[in-house]
């Protein structure tokens, strides 16, 4: 059994991993526990999601691993939010949604033109 025993830089891994998970694991419940998911805050999350794996992925004091996998999600996430442009429902539910309207999309530095679209 030794063999599968965890060395102290894994166990530093599996310790820089769990505040990303857990954000993950956040966003998941909050979606899931609600009566309804709503389409306007699908945006909002995903942006939230990738503003929090940038933030670890640039931070120096991580384990390279670490830092590695969050690029990775990024880079996932960045495939999944494109495949948003092909459809105008998010962007017409954060228009139509009183919480966002286009003060989240210039909150948001996005371009005018995707704006007056």
């Amino acid at each position: 059994l030794r063999k599968y025993k965890l060395t102290d830089e894994e166990w530093t891994i599996i310790g820089q991993l769990q505040p990303v998970l857990n954000g993950f694991l956040d966003a998941t419940k909050n979606i899931s526990e609600s009566n309804k998911c709503l389409v306007s805050e699908v945006i909002p999350l995903i942006d939230n999601l990738h503003a929090w794996l940038v933030e670890v992925a640039d931070a120096d004091t991580l384990h390279k691993t670490v830092r590695h996998a969050m690029q990775r999600g990024i880079a996932a996430m960045d495939k999944y939010y494109l495949l948003t442009d092909e459809s105008n429902v998010a962007r017409f539910a954060l228009l139509l949604h009183p919480m966002y309207k286009t003060d989240y999309m210039k909150a948001q530095a996005w371009p005018a033109k995707w704006i007056a679209e």
